[in-house]
């Protein structure tokens, strides 16, 4: 959702606000605060080597997305070439993260994921459609 506000400070000389110093004003600034209102998101598993399509459901214009997978990946945006998304390796042992993950904020028109050797656990959020 998006939620525009203006700020509204009011300093008075007074307590019951008759001889304001500061008041609102339609001149100020607008504080905006971004939000969507629809989202699609669920879980999955795809199965080794295939590509599953990220549904937009009732999203016609998605600004961002989720994606939490039990394994290394490929992330194709927008028909665009497919990324590498791999888990990360944590501590002085070297031991391999349980998960990969993407978390991004742009306009998208296609959202493929590629499971890599392995069936893919998969779990996505996507959202969009601003308030205006």
């Amino acid at each position: 959702m998006r939620i525009r506000h203006k700020v509204t400070a009011v300093l008075s000389e007074d307590a019951a606000g008759k001889y304001k110093l500061f008041a609102p004003d339609d001149a100020l600034a607008e504080v905006v605060l971004d939000g969507m209102t629809e989202q699609s998101s669920g879980s999955t598993v795809v199965p080794a080597l295939t590509t599953f399509a990220v549904p937009f459901a009732a999203i016609t214009d998605a600004r961002g997305l989720l994606l939490r997978g039990d394994g290394d990946f490929s992330l194709a945006l927008n028909g665009g070439p497919a990324l590498s998304v791999k888990r990360g390796v944590s501590g002085a042992g070297g031991a391999v993260a349980p998960s990969a993950r993407v978390f991004l904020e742009a306009q998208l028109t296609s959202v493929e994921v590629t499971a890599g050797d392995t069936d893919l656990s998969l779990v996505y959020v996507l959202y969009g459609d601003p308030l205006t």
